[in-house]
């Protein structure tokens, strides 16, 4: 690695830092005042930048909130990967698997309600919510081919649509809290174990 080089990873190092930081901070005071109370002044001082360094990282409150929300969905990869670990002819396993994740996604629902509702940019919203979900896709998916599967093309696409559906759920009925039937997670429980199945088998005897 030569000095400049060396120098350019230090410097993205400190940034990556830094922007925990603001996270952390920012965390924090939601989780103290909520998100209409906390300001970028305070979120600087707690995480001890200065206004400017704040704005070399995100260009308003709304952006700083998307990206709790996002990263908050960046954990979730153990749960993509136990997924991939449950047989999908266990529907009452892969439902089990489906209530611990709206659970988790219930003590998360105000940092995406905060994201939808501030983030002026819905177009770089949408595209960041599906790479988050394509990320969840493909850790599954890895894990199903360290157990010894190869999904096809097409079972992939099928596990793709399987998560972006779970994400719709999640965002409407759980974030949102719009109404919807009982049934609506038995449906999801049954689209899920189908796409997980034919990931594992995808091309099963006719």
């Amino acid at each position: 690695m030569t000095r400049g080089t060396a120098t350019e990873a230090d410097a993205g190092a400190r940034a990556r830092q830094t922007r925990k930081r603001i996270t952390a901070a920012a965390r924090e005071l939601i989780a103290e005042s909520g998100f209409e109370a906390m300001s970028i002044e305070d979120v600087a001082e707690r995480a001890r930048i200065g206004r400017s360094t704040f704005y070399l990282h995100f260009a308003s409150r709304a952006e700083l909130a998307n990206a709790i929300a996002v990263d908050e969905l960046a954990t979730l990869t153990d749960l993509w990967i136990e997924l991939a670990n449950i047989d999908p002819a266990n529907t009452a396993e892969v439902r089990r698997w489906l209530d611990r994740i709206v659970e988790r996604w219930q003590g998360n629902s105000s940092l995406t309600v905060i994201s939808i509702e501030y983030r002026t940019d819905q177009r770089k919203l949408a595209a960041e919510l599906v790479d988050v979900q394509f990320m969840a896709a493909e850790a599954f998916l890895a894990e199903t081919r360290r157990l010894g599967h190869e999904p096809s093309p097409l079972a992939i696409e099928e596990v793709r649509i399987g998560f972006m559906l779970l994400a719709r759920f999640l965002y409407l009925h759980v974030s949102m809290n719009v109404p919807f039937e009982n049934e609506s997670l038995d449906v999801l429980t049954r689209h899920l174990a189908d796409a997980m199945a034919r990931a594992r088998d995808p091309e099963p005897a006719v």
